[in-house]
Formats: structure tokens, C-alpha cells, sequence
């Protein structure tokens, strides 16, 4: 008898991350991805960061190596290449940025909780549209 050799194996999905709105066509994007146990926005306590050349004004890629869970996402495209973002004299970002759920923040850097979302079989593609 035949088995099924769909059932033995489960699909490895990938966390698929779509940008747009990027202000540089060929400049750097780094993306950051923090979990629940990470410091978010911390520079040295990200889960994984992601680099990636855009070959116009939307990024669209695939994160692997991302269980299922919880996560929140900062990106931002680094417009002269020095591989941090660049802030003002009051730390408010000059190359563009943006956060998983679109937070926009207003007078202070968002929490975990404003852009955390659940990656699941269910649900595995984040949009951001940069802010700049």
C-alpha cells in the first residue's frame, strides 16, 4: 500500500517580509527581528538582522530560520551605507525606518507590545511602508 509522503513531512514555511515606500533604490535595508525575550530596539539584543539590496522602491524577501511565536520588526534603509541609522541632534531617525503593524510613533520609540504579531501557518507575511 502507497503511503503519503506529504503527511510524513510538514511544510517549512518562511516569514515573508514586504517593505515599501524605500527612498533609495539600491541602498542597504536592515531589518531586525526581536522575540518576546529581547530587549527591543536594543542594537546588541536583536534575535536575528537581516541585510538586503532593493532593486527598486519595495523589498519583498523571505526570513528563514524564525519559529512560529511572537515577534516584533524594525527596519530601516541606511542611505549612506554606514550601517546605522542616522539620527538628528534629538534621535529622531533621518533614513527611513519602520515598524511591524506600521506603528508610527508620535512622542517617544514604540514598545514591543505596538508592534508585536504572531507568526503562525496562518499568518507569515508582514508589511511595512517606511516612513520618511
Amino acid at each position: 500500500m502507497p503511503t503519503n509522503k506529504s503527511k510524513d513531512k510538514k511544510a517549512t514555511k518562511l516569514l515573508n517580509i514586504e517593505i515599501e515606500n524605500l527612498a533609495s533604490v539600491n541602498a542597504p535595508v536592515y531589518v531586525s527581528i526581536y522575540g518576546t525575550d529581547n530587549k527591543f530596539l536594543s542594537l546588541k539584543d536583536q534575535l536575528k538582522v537581516f541585510r538586503f539590496i532593493p532593486t527598486g522602491t519595495r523589498l519583498t524577501e523571505q526570513l528563514s530560520g524564525i519559529p512560529h511565536g511572537t515577534y516584533a520588526i524594525a527596519t530601516f534603509q541606511d542611505l549612506n551605507g554606514d550601517g546605522k541609522i542616522a539620527t538628528n541632534i534629538f534621535g529622531i531617525p533621518t533614513d527611513p525606518y519602520g515598524f511591524s503593524n506600521n506603528f508610527k510613533p508620535k512622542i517617544k520609540a514604540p514598545s514591543f507590545d505596538d508592534c508585536s504579531f504572531e507568526y503562525d501557518d496562518h499568518n507569515d507575511t508582514v508589511s511595512i511602508k517606511m516612513i520618511r
